[in-house]
């Protein structure tokens, strides 16, 4: 309410309810009013004016799902033709509530900000279908346990949806590969851990122990390893969350170091036991340790980067390099050819694998990745190949090009080579 918007024109600029009282849609205020004409021009002109004026090259817009269609519409056009590079992308969703099919959700990132395949500018959404899919769900912060989901990388027994799911990221869509949703890679932010909840090493760390038995911190690093290098080797714009290539913790305290305070200034760990009072517990105990799933307002040791990681675990960091250098392979695929026509992917048992035939010069190529268990994967008309990629520097001769067959016996491993 004390906003200089409001004070200009009371009511025109933020949403308000029936009653006249302000929304909060988004859990964090009043939610803008996009399409206002006036504050659409505003938001439209801003990012136009920082983009040319300062030479920015990309917009990340938090909780996009409260902006409405034309508002982002605009936003993309204006942008493209300013700098046909420029690259936005957002959280195609609102906080706590939901968000209808006028504004700029996932849905509507997929279906009407790109109205073809060949639509001009780069507006993509974060791929949540495809991270849940790899690496399991986010915590239930919002009202349940906030507890780390499992996903294709930690289960034995990865579902059959899941497993379709990864094959729909891998091609660049969000979704089930039997239910494709979105036509344009470019749609698609595909990542596995951000900002917000757990990091990467710290979900894995639980759900491949089960919560009861830490397992093995090498084991761990090489399903982090095997995670991102799906999201690298898939179509669509690829994220890293900073300090995954170091396997970053979100350690807090320890339970003795805890243990060890003035009763009022222990951290309170989330326990099943909790009422609903207790909303927004921030640590969640892990093998001897308090780990945060939410650290937006914890301190620098929850947060901060511990480089000694990098150094203890220097192979599966040089593997992170790796695979960002063989994305090279992947990512000159013109994103405007048609899809469907030049990929395919697979499954068997546990493993993964994506075909995608190089349109005109280019090589194809094939990416595998496995999950716990293994399998062998079998395909025809190989003559030669050159391995790309092998996230297990250890792991050598995968495959066998006289009988056409990939043999894989090893978990928690990526592949890529060119045919």
């Amino acid at each position: 309410a004390g906003s200089n918007l409001t004070k200009i024109m009371p009511k025109y600029y933020f949403r308000t309810n029936k009653d006249g009282s302000y929304t909060n849609d988004s859990g964090v205020g009043n939610d803008t009013k996009s399409e206002a004409p006036m504050m659409r021009k505003l938001i439209v002109d801003s990012c136009l004016f920082w983009a040319e004026t300062y030479k920015i090259k990309g917009f990340r817009f938090d909780l996009m799902g409260l902006i409405d269609n034309d508002t982002m519409r605009l936003v993309k056009d204006g942008l493209h033709a300013l700098d046909p590079d420029f690259v936005s992308y957002g959280e195609g969703w609102a906080g706590g509530v939901g968000s209808p099919p006028s504004r700029a959700n996932t849905g509507s990132v997929y279906t009407k900000l790109y109205p073809s395949d060949t639509s001009p500018g780069i507006l993509g959404g974060f791929n949540d279908a495809g991270r849940n899919a790899i690496r399991g769900g986010n915590d239930q912060g919002w009202g349940g346990p906030p507890l780390p989901g499992y996903g294709f990388m930690q289960r034995t027994d990865a579902d059959d949806n899941q497993k379709g799911v990864v094959e729909g990221m891998l091609k660049g869509w969000h979704g089930n590969v039997n239910d494709p949703f979105g036509v344009n890679p470019y749609q698609t932010v595909n990542y596995a851990s951000c900002h917000d909840n757990y990091t990467l090493f710290d979900q894995l760390n639980y759900t491949l122990g089960g919560g009861v038995t830490e397992p093995s911190i090498y084991d761990v690093a090489a399903a982090s390893v095997g995670v991102n290098a799906t999201v690298l080797m898939s179509q669509g714009i690829a994220f890293l969350h900073g300090g995954e290539e170091i396997f970053r913790t979100k350690t807090t305290i320890t339970v003795a170091e805890n243990n060890a305070l003035p009763e009022e200034e222990r951290y309170i760990p989330y326990s099943p036991d909790h009422g609903p009072e207790i909303k927004d517990d921030e640590v969640v105990e892990m093998y001897g340790k308090l780990v945060s799933h939410n650290s937006y307002k914890s301190n620098d040791r929850t947060n901060s980067f511990k480089y000694d990681r990098k150094v203890d675990l220097l192979d599966y960091y040089n593997s992170y390099k790796a695979a960002i250098d063989a994305r090279q392979y992947v990512s000159r695929y013109e994103y405007n050819e048609d899809s469907s026509g030049y990929m395919n992917t697979w499954v068997n048992g546990n493993t993964i694998g994506l075909y995608v035939k190089g349109a005109e010069s280019k090589q194809d190529i094939c990416f595998f990745v496995t999950g716990r268990t293994t399998g062998t994967i079998s395909f025809e008309n190989v003559a030669t190949s050159t391995n790309r990629y092998n996230s297990l520097s250890w792991y050598t001769n995968p495959y066998s090009t006289s009988s056409g067959h990939l043999n894989i016996n090893e978990k928690y491993l990526a592949l890529l080579f060119t045919l």
